[in-house]
C-alpha cells in the first residue's frame, strides 16, 4: 500500500543587516525597504527595492542576495541562480548565498549542484543548521538515507539557530527518512516530536472550518491555499497518521488525518490516507469520500489510490 509523506521543504535565508555596511545610503535605504516589501509579501516590490540599490550600488553583495530570494519565490529560477551567482563572485565567503543558490539548483532538479552548495556553506560555517537542514532534504531526494539522517542530526544539534516551524520540520524530515528506511519506532518519535512542537506554539487566528462535520477549531492559524507554512503545520500529523496505518493503529491514525486536513483542507496525501485507514476499519462509504477529495485535489494519485484499495481489500480477504 502506498503511503504519502510530507518531506517539509524550506524557505530562504535573508542575509545579515551588516553586510550592507559599506554600501551607499541610497543603496541601503532601498535594500532595507525591499526587505521589508518582502517581508510584507509584495514581491514585486521588492524586487523593484533591490534593483533599484544594485543601481545605486553595482557591488552590493546582499542586494543581489536577497533579489534572488524574491525571484526565487515568484518562480524565476534563472533570475535567481544568476543573482546568487553575482553575489558569490562579489562575496565567495558569503556562506548564505550558497545555501540559497543550493535551494534553486534543488528546484531546478540538479541534486548534485546544490549538494555541491550545501557543502560549500558548511565549510564556510560548519554550524550553519539551515544548510544541514536543506542538505538532508537533497541527499533524501537524491536516496541517500544514511546521509540525509546524519543531515538532519547535525541540524537538530544546532536547533537554537532555527526557528520553532524550522526545528519541527527538521524532526518531521528525518523521521521522513526513518520511515522510508523501516525504522518505525524511531520515526514515530520523531513525529511526536515535530507535532509537540506545533502543540507548543499553537497560533490563534481565523478558525478554519472542519471539512467533515462544519465545525470549527481555532487552535492552529489558517493560511492561503498552497500556503507553505500550512503545509509545515500540517505535515507531520499526516506523516505520522500513515505511519500508525503500517503499525496497525488505525484509529489512533485516524485522528492524526483528521487534524491534518483541518490544518490543511487542501493536502491530497491525507485525504487519501484517510480513505486507507477508512478502508481497514470497514467504512467503505467515508473512505470513497475520501478518496474522491484526494482526487479532486490531486488527479495524479489514482493509480497509487486504486493500488492501494486492492492491497488492502486482498488483506482483508486474508484475515
Amino acid at each position: 500500500m502506498t503511503r504519502y509523506r510530507w518531506l517539509l521543504m524550506t524557505i530562504l535565508l535573508f542575509g545579515a543587516a551588516g553586510a550592507q555596511a559599506q554600501s551607499s545610503r541610497s543603496a541601503t535605504a532601498y535594500w532595507e525597504r525591499g526587505t521589508h516589501s518582502y517581508a510584507k509579501g509584495d514581491i514585486e516590490g521588492a524586487i523593484n527595492d533591490f534593483s533599484t540599490a544594485i543601481a545605486f550600488e553595482p557591488g552590493f553583495a546582499m542586494a543581489y542576495n536577497n533579489r534572488g530570494i524574491a525571484r526565487y519565490v515568484i518562480g524565476d529560477f534563472d533570475g535567481a541562480l544568476s543573482d546568487y551567482n553575482r553575489c558569490i563572485a562579489l562575496n565567495p565567503r558569503l556562506a548564505v548565498a550558497y545555501n540559497n543558490r543550493g535551494l534553486v539548483n534543488r528546484a531546478i532538479g540538479d541534486i548534485e549542484a546544490a549538494l555541491a552548495d550545501y557543502d560549500k556553506a558548511i565549510a564556510l560555517n560548519p554550524n550553519f543548521a539551515m544548510a544541514y537542514y536543506n542538505r538532508g532534504i537533497a541527499q533524501y531526494l537524491k536516496g541517500d538515507l544514511d546521509g540525509a539522517i546524519l543531515a538532519y542530526d547535525r541540524a537538530i544539534a544546532g536547533r537554537n539557530q532555527l526557528t520553532w516551524v524550522y526545528e519541527a520540520m527538521t524532526y518531521n524530515n528525518r523521521g521522513v527518512a526513518l520511515q522510508t528506511k523501516g525504522d518505525l519506532d524511531k520515526a514515530l518519535s520523531d513525529y511526536n516530536k515535530a507535532i509537540s512542537l506545533n502543540e507548543r506554539h499553537k497560533v490563534y487566528s481565523k478558525p478554519e472550518p472542519d471539512p467533515w462535520n462544519g465545525a470549527t477549531d481555532a487552535s492552529f492559524a489558517t493560511f492561503g491555499p498552497g500556503d507553505s507554512l500550512t503545509h509545515r503545520l500540517a505535515g507531520p500529523y499526516n506523516n505520522r497518521g500513515a505511519l500508525l496505518i503500517a503499525k496497525g493503529q488505525v484509529t489512533e491514525a485516524v485522528s492524526d488525518l483528521d487534524r491534518a486536513i483541518l490544518i490543511n483542507p487542501h493536502d491530497a496525501g491525507a485525504y487519501a490516507n484517510r480513505g486507507f485507514a477508512m478502508l481497514l476499519l470497514g467504512r467503505v462509504d467515508d473512505a470513497q469520500r475520501s478518496f474522491t477529495r484526494a482526487l479532486q485535489l490531486d488527479a495524479k494519485l489514482d493509480s497509487a489510490i486504486k493500488e492501494g484499495s486492492h492491497a488492502i481489500k486482498h488483506r482483508l480477504l486474508d484475515h
